[in-house]
C-alpha cells in the first residue's frame, strides 16, 4: 500500500514537472542565428528594406493566461536603427508584462545584453473629431545597436485568471518577415459571455492569402481532465510576408493587413453566431440611442411627417394639373398634336426617372413628374 505521503510528494513532482514543460525559463538559451542571417547585408525580396524580421513566434495559451512573444530583427541600412526602440502596448488594468529580455548580435558574433529598465509611458496614436486614441506602452531600447546587428527581445503578458482574451493575430507589419509562427490554445471550459450567453468552443475568421491557414489540432492528455486542460491548439505557420503598405487615401490599415481574429462563440456554427452577434449589436446600439426614451417619435414629428406631407400635397396637385391637361387636349388634339404629345410622355418618363425628378416629388414641386398620367389622345 502506498502511503499518503508518498502520494503527496508524487503530486508535487508531476506539478513541478508540468510547470516546467508549461513555463519554460525566459532568461536562458535563446533559438540558434546561423552564420547566414548574422552575414546578411539586403532584402533580394524587397530591395532598399531598412530592416527585416528574421524569426518572429506569437504564441497565447488562454488557459493558463498567458502569452508570449518573441522577435528577431536585422538591421541592414542607418534608418533601420530605429527599431531598437521598442514599444509594447497593453493594458495595465488587466495585463503584466514580465520576464522581459533582449539584446543585440553584432556581425562578427558580439553580444550585447540588454540591461536596461523598461519603462510605462502613455502615447497617442491618433486624434479623430477632437478626441485621442491614448494607449499604455512598455519602452525599452536596445543598446549599442549598428548596421548589420540583429536585435532580439521576447517578453510574456500575464493576465488576470478569471478572464480570458483570444487573440488577434496582426500577421502583416511594416516590415518583411521572413519566418512566422502563431499559435493558440482556447479555454476548453464553458465560459460566460455578453448578453448572459455560454461559450464552449473558439472560433476565428481569417483574411489571409491564398494558400495560408490556420490549422486546428486535437491535444491528446492522459489523467483527470480540467477546465484548464488543453483538448485542443491552433497553429498558423507562414514565410516570406510582405510588408504593409502605406498608401495615400487608402482604407484603414485594419482592415488591409493580414490577420487572424479569434473569438469564444454559443453553438458550433459561426455563421448561426454572427447573426445572433448582429442582433445584439443592433439592440445595444438601440439602446444606446435612447429609442425608448422618445428619440424615435420625436424624429418621426419634426422630419418624417413633414416629408409625407409634402410628398402627398405634391402628388395631389400634380395629379389635379394632369386632369385638367388632358380634357383640354380632347377638344381639339391632331394627328401632329397627338405626336407631339408622345414625345411629351417620352420626356416626361425620362425626367421622372433621374435625380431632378425624383428631388421635385419630395420636395413639393408642382411640376409634371413621377405619379403623373401620361397625356392621352382621346
Amino acid at each position: 500500500m502506498v502511503s499518503p505521503g508518498h502520494w503527496s510528494r508524487a503530486l508535487f513532482l508531476i506539478a513541478l514537472f508540468a510547470i516546467t514543460i508549461h513555463r519554460p525559463a525566459m532568461g536562458e538559451d535563446w533559438p540558434p542565428i546561423t552564420s547566414e542571417e548574422r552575414s546578411m547585408t539586403s532584402l533580394p525580396e524587397q530591395p532598399g528594406a531598412v530592416a527585416v524580421v528574421l524569426l518572429r513566434e506569437d504564441a497565447t495559451d488562454d488557459p493558463h493566461n498567458n502569452r508570449t512573444v518573441y522577435m528577431r530583427i536585422k538591421v541592414l541600412t542607418e534608418p533601420g536603427r530605429r527599431y531598437a526602440d521598442v514599444e509594447i502596448p497593453y493594458s495595465r488594468r488587466h495585463f503584466t508584462i514580465k520576464d522581459l529580455s533582449g539584446r543585440t548580435v553584432h556581425s562578427d558574433g558580439t553580444i550585447v545584453p540588454l540591461n536596461g529598465k523598461a519603462f510605462d509611458k502613455v502615447i497617442v496614436r491618433r486624434k479623430e473629431h477632437g478626441f485621442e486614441q491614448r494607449y499604455n506602452v512598455k519602452s525599452f531600447t536596445l543598446p549599442d545597436v549598428q548596421v548589420g546587428s540583429i536585435l532580439e527581445y521576447r517578453y510574456e503578458l500575464s493576465y488576470d485568471d478569471h478572464i480570458f482574451f483570444p487573440p488577434q493575430w496582426d500577421v502583416q507589419t511594416d516590415l518583411f518577415q521572413k519566418k512566422a509562427s502563431f499559435k493558440f490554445i482556447p479555454y476548453s471550459g464553458y465560459l460566460r459571455l455578453s448578453h448572459d450567453r455560454v461559450g464552449f468552443r473558439a472560433g476565428f475568421t481569417q483574411f489571409l492569402p491564398k494558400g495560408s491557414e490556420p490549422a486546428e489540432h486535437e491535444l491528446l492528455y492522459s489523467g483527470i481532465a480540467t477546465s484548464r486542460t488543453a483538448a485542443n491548439v491552433v497553429d498558423l505557420q507562414m514565410t516570406n510576408i510582405p510588408p504593409l503598405t502605406h498608401e495615400p487615401d487608402a482604407p484603414p490599415e485594419e482592415v488591409l493587413r493580414y490577420r487572424v481574429n479569434f473569438f469564444y462563440m454559443v453553438g458550433v456554427k459561426q455563421e448561426q453566431y454572427w447573426k445572433d452577434e448582429g442582433k445584439f449589436w443592433s439592440k445595444d446600439v438601440e439602446n444606446f440611442l435612447g429609442r425608448k426614451n422618445g428619440v424615435a417619435e420625436a424624429v418621426t414629428q419634426r422630419w418624417v411627417l413633414p416629408i409625407l406631407q409634402s410628398r402627398k400635397h405634391a402628388r395631389s396637385m400634380l395629379l389635379r394639373r394632369s386632369s385638367i391637361t388632358g380634357v383640354t387636349s380632347h377638344n381639339g388634339l391632331s394627328r401632329r398634336s397627338a405626336h407631339s404629345t408622345s414625345k411629351k410622355n417620352a420626356a416626361l418618363k425620362t425626367f421622372c426617372g433621374s435625380a431632378a425628378g425624383r428631388m421635385t416629388t419630395s420636395t413639393g414641386c408642382t411640376r409634371p413628374c413621377c405619379g403623373l398620367r401620361e397625356f392621352r389622345h382621346g
